[in-house]
C-alpha cells in the first residue's frame, strides 16, 4: 500500500444542517466538513467545544447519520483491511467487523450476562477468536468478577468497559469512539485509552475518537481535529488532522490553543453552507474502483444463535434476576417460569391457542355430526314420482338416464358396482290380492280361492335390494324360525309382525298372490317389525326386485299386452341418494327450488318431490352454514386481537431495546435477526401457553367432553384431542405474529435507517 493510501475514511464536501435550522444568515447547528482524510494505524482525536457538531462530524464519517448537503464531488469513502473502497454515500456499508463502536452509553442488552454482550459483534462478523479475546480484555479491563453478571446489575463504568470490549473483540480496520471515557473514572479511562491506541498501533488500523477531554487527548492522540461552530478544521492541503509530536504540556498547549482559535472563528451558518458546497470544485475526484456490498447478507449461524440466546434469556429475566440474588435455585425458576407464562402476551397467545383449536375441533365436530346424519340412508336421499300423464316414465331405462342428468356423469354400466349407483327405483302394489293353500280350490296356490272366499288385499312394496336403505335390512327369528339367510335372492316374500299375527302363520309358510295375470305361491323367508321407504304410510309385504323381476320373466308375454302392445311394469317412485357437496347440484335440476340461482335452469319437469326429506335437509345445511360463519367470525376475531396484541408486545420490546438494537444494527445485525430475536421470544411464550392449553384441554377432557357428547348424542372420542388440529392451531398463532413481528422491526428499520439520533441523541 502506497503513502497515498494510507487512509482509512476519505470525507469530501459533505455537510448537514439539521431541519430547525431556518436559513439564510442564521447560525447553523450541523455541520460542513471540505476535506477530511482519517490516516491509518493512529489515534485521532476530535476535539472542540459542546455543540459544536463534533458528534454530527463522528455519525456523517461513520455511517450514523446522512448528509444532506452535497454536490456531484461529495464522497465518503472508506477503505478496509484487504484494500477495498466502499461509498458510504450510497448506502455501501462494508461488511461486519470492519467498523467497531464505542458511544457515551454503553447501550448494552440488559437481559443477558456481560459476557455475551462483550461477544456480540464477534458472532455477526464471524470472529473465530472473538471470545478468547473478550475474555482476555475484561482480565485487562479488571472485569472477571463481573463477567457472568447480567449486564442490568453492572454499573456505568462497568457497563462502558464491555462496550468496549465488545469493539475491540472484533479486531476491527475502525473504532469510532463517541465519548467513550465520560462515564470512567481517571485511571480506567487512561487504561482503556492507551489499550485503544496499543491496539491501534499494533495492528496498524484507526481509531476516531471525539472527547472534549483535552487531558486525555494530549496523551494519547496522534493526530487531532477541531470543531468550531460547524467547522472542521484539519490540515488544509492534504485534509489530514495535525499531528501531536511535542511533549505531553506542548500538545495540551496546542490542544487549548485549537480551542480558543475555534472561538473567535464565524459561525457557519445555512447561507455560508450552502455558497461552499455549490462551488466549483478545483478537479474531479480521483477515479477508484468501488467494492459493492451485496444487497443482503444472511448472517453466521452463530450471529443467529446469539439472538436466539438473547431471547430465552430475556423472557427468563425474572427468573435469572432472582437467581443473582442470591435466592433458592429451584424457587426462582418456579417463580420466573410463573412470571413468563403471566406475562400478558402469553395469556393473548393461550387464548388464541385455545379459541383456533375449539374453533376448529367445534367446525369438524358439527361436519361429522351432519356428514352422520346425511350418511344414514333415510336422511340422504328423496323420492320423486310423475305427476301427470305425459310426463316421463320411471323404468328401468329412464332410471340411467335420471342418473346422468342429475350428476352430471355418464350412466352407470350395468357391471359397474352397486355403490356408484345413485338412483334406485320403488314399486308398490296398492290392492295386492292374496289368500293361502288351504283357501284355494285345490289346496295350492295353483288355483285361486274357493267360491265364496273373498282374496284378502294388503299392500306390497317392490325394493331393489342393492338401495343404501335396505342394505341393512336384517329380520330377527319368528317364533324361533331363523329368516332365510338367501331372501335378497331366493324367491319368496317379507311381511310384518303385524302381518303374520293377524293372519297368524308361521315363517317360512306359503302365502299366494295374483302377480303378473297369473297365481304364484311365495314362502315368508323373512319377519321384521315394518320395512322402511314408506314414510307414515305401512307396507305389510314386501318382495325385493331381483325377485320380481325373475317372477315378471317367468310370466306369459301375453299377460303384458294392451291394445296390441306389451306394456312393462313402471315404478311408482324413484329415490335419489345425495351428498352435503352434491345436493344442491341433484336439487337445482328441478324448477322452483329455493336455493337456486335465477341462471340454474330446471331440466326435469313433471315430477313431484318429497319436500319433507329436502326440508330437513335444508334446516342441516342452513345450521352448518350459519355455525360456519360464526366459527369464521370468532377465528377472525381472535386473529385480530392476537395482531394487535402482538404488535403491542413487540412495539414495547422494541422502544425497550431500542438503543440496544440500535447498536446491533450498527455492527452488522440485519432486521432478520431482529426479527428471529423478537419471534423467538413470542414462540417461547407460545410455548409456555400450550401448559395452559394442555391444562385446558384436560379439564375439558375429564368434564366437559362426556357432559357434551351426552347432552348431543356425540361419540365422546370426537372430542377426544386431536394433533393435526392442535398443530394447525398452533402454527396459525406462530404465522400470525412472525407476520407482525416482520411489520413492527421492519418499519422500525426504515424508520432508523440512520442511527445518529439513537445512539447519540443528536
Amino acid at each position: 500500500m502506497t503513502a497515498g493510501d494510507d487512509w482509512v475514511l476519505k470525507a469530501e464536501r459533505l455537510g448537514c444542517v439539521y431541519a430547525d435550522n431556518g436559513s439564510g444568515n442564521q447560525p447553523s447547528s450541523g455541520v460542513y466538513a471540505d476535506k477530511f482524510t482519517l490516516p491509518r494505524g493512529q489515534v485521532t482525536a476530535i476535539i472542540g467545544e459542546s455543540g459544536s457538531g463534533k458528534s454530527t462530524l463522528l455519525s456523517i464519517l461513520a455511517g450514523l447519520r446522512k448528509p444532506n448537503r452535497l454536490n456531484d464531488q461529495s464522497r465518503l469513502l472508506y477503505r478496509g483491511k484487504d484494500g477495498r473502497v466502499w461509498d458510504q454515500l450510497r448506502e455501501n456499508r462494508p461488511p461486519p467487523g470492519e467498523i467497531a463502536f464505542v458511544f457515551q452509553e454503553a447501550q448494552l442488552i440488559k437481559a443477558i450476562p456481560a459476557r455475551a454482550n462483550a461477544k456480540m459483534a464477534g458472532h455477526i462478523s464471524n470472529k473465530g477468536n472473538a471470545g478468547e479475546l473478550a475474555r482476555d480484555l475484561a482480565q485487562d479491563f479488571e472485569l472477571g468478577p463481573q463477567w457472568d453478571k447480567l449486564s442490568e446489575t453492572l454499573s456505568g463504568g462497568q457497563a462502558q468497559r464491555i462496550a468496549i470490549i465488545r469493539a475491540l473483540c472484533v479486531e476491527p480496520n475502525l473504532i469510532v469512539c463517541d465519548e467513550p471515557t465520560s462515564s470512567l473514572d481517571k485511571t480506567m479511562s487512561q487504561n482503556v485509552i492507551e489499550a485503544l491506541r496499543w491496539w491501534t498501533h499494533e495492528t496498524g488500523c484507526a481509531v476516531l475518537w471525539v472527547t472534549h477531554e483535552l487531558d486525555l487527548a494530549a496523551h494519547y492522540a496522534d493526530r487531532v481535529a477541531l470543531v468550531s461552530s460547524g467547522r472542521v478544521y484539519c490540515d488544509a492541503e492534504t485534509g489530514q488532522p495535525w499531528t501531536l509530536d511535542a511533549p505531553y504540556e506542548e500538545r495540551l498547549d496546542i490542544l487549548h490553543d485549537l480551542i480558543e482559535q475555534g472561538r473567535k472563528q464565524p459561525a457557519l451558518t445555512v447561507e455560508a453552507l450552502d455558497r461552499m458546497i455549490d462551488r466549483p470544485g478545483d478537479a474531479a475526484p480521483d477515479e477508484m474502483e468501488l467494492a459493492r456490498a451485496p444487497r443482503w447478507r444472511p448472517g453466521s449461524l452463530r450471529s443467529y444463535g446469539f439472538v436466539v440466546n438473547c431471547a430465552v434469556d430475556e423472557v427468563s429475566l425474572g427468573m435469572r434476576r432472582a437467581v443473582a440474588a442470591g435466592s433458592n435455585r429451584i424457587w426462582a425458576h418456579l417463580r420466573g417460569l410463573y412470571q413468563a407464562m403471566t406475562r400478558s402476551l402469553t395469556l393473548i397467545l393461550f387464548l388464541g391457542l385455545t379459541v383456533f383449536y375449539f374453533v376448529a375441533l367445534g367446525r369438524n365436530v358439527t361436519e361429522a355430526a351432519l356428514n352422520a346424519q346425511l350418511s344414514q340412508p333415510s336422511m340422504s336421499h328423496f323420492t320423486m314420482r310423475t305427476v301427470y300423464n305425459g310426463g316421463q316414465t320411471l323404468d328401468i331405462a329412464s332410471l340411467g338416464v335420471l342418473d346422468k342428468t342429475l350428476f352430471d356423469a355418464a350412466p352407470i354400466a350395468a357391471e359397474a358396482s352397486d355403490k356408484a349407483r345413485r338412483v334406485f327405483g320403488r314399486r308398490v302394489h296398492e290392492q295386492q290380492y292374496l289368500w293361502f293353500p288351504d283357501e284355494s280350490k285345490d289346496g295350492t296356490c295353483n288355483t285361486r280361492p274357493l267360491d265364496g272366499i273373498e282374496p284378502y288385499i294388503r299392500t306390497m312394496q317392490v325394493f331393489d335390494a342393492r338401495e343404501p336403505l335396505f342394505e341393512d335390512l336384517s329380520f330377527p327369528a319368528w317364533n324361533g324360525v331363523e329368516a332365510d339367510p338367501e331372501w335378497r335372492t331366493r324367491p319368496g316374500i317379507l311381511a310384518t309382525q303385524g302381518f303374520m299375527e293377524t293372519f297368524r302363520i308361521e315363517a317360512g309358510q306359503e302365502i299366494c298372490l295374483e302377480l303378473f295375470n297369473r297365481t304364484i305361491g311365495l314362502p315368508v323367508l323373512g319377519v321384521a317389525e315394518e320395512f322402511p321407504g314408506g314414510g307414515e304410510r305401512k307396507y305389510p309385504l314386501a318382495v325385493t326386485e331381483l325377485v320380481y323381476h325373475d317372477l315378471f320373466l317367468e310370466a306369459p308375454p301375453d299377460n303384458f299386452v294392451q291394445n296390441g302392445k306389451i306394456t312393462l311394469p313402471t315404478y311408482r317412485e324413484a329415490a335419489v341418494y345425495f351428498d352435503k357437496t352434491s345436493f344442491e347440484n341433484v336439487v337445482c335440476k328441478f324448477p322452483d327450488m329455493p336455493e337456486c340461482t335465477p341462471d340454474e335452469t330446471p331440466v326435469l319437469f313433471g315430477f313431484k318431490l318429497d319436500q319433507d326429506i329436502l326440508n330437513q335437509v335444508r334446516g342441516m345445511l342452513r345450521a352448518m352454514d350459519g355455525a360456519s360463519v360464526s366459527f369464521a367470525v370468532l377465528s377472525w376475531t381472535f386473529a385480530a386481537t392476537i395482531v394487535i396484541s402482538t404488535a403491542l408486545a413487540t412495539a414495547a420490546f422494541v422502544q425497550r431495546n431500542e438503543k440496544s438494537i440500535a447498536v446491533m444494527k450498527a455492527f452488522g445485525y440485519t432486521v432478520a435477526h431482529m426479527a428471529m430475536m423478537i419471534q423467538t421470544q413470542i414462540a417461547v411464550l407460545l410455548c409456555l401457553a400450550i401448559f395452559w392449553f394442555l391444562g385446558l384441554h384436560w379439564i375439558f377432557q375429564t368434564y366437559a367432553a362426556p357432559y357434551a357428547a351426552n347432552a348431543f348424542d356425540l361419540p365422546v372420542e370426537w372430542l377426544a384431542m386431536k394433533q393435526g388440529l392442535f398443530w394447525r392451531a398452533f402454527i396459525a398463532v406462530f404465522l400470525l405474529s412472525l407476520l407482525v413481528t416482520v411489520v413492527v422491526i421492519g418499519t422500525w428499520w426504515r424508520k432508523n435507517r440512520y442511527l445518529s439520533e439513537t445512539l447519540q441523541t443528536i
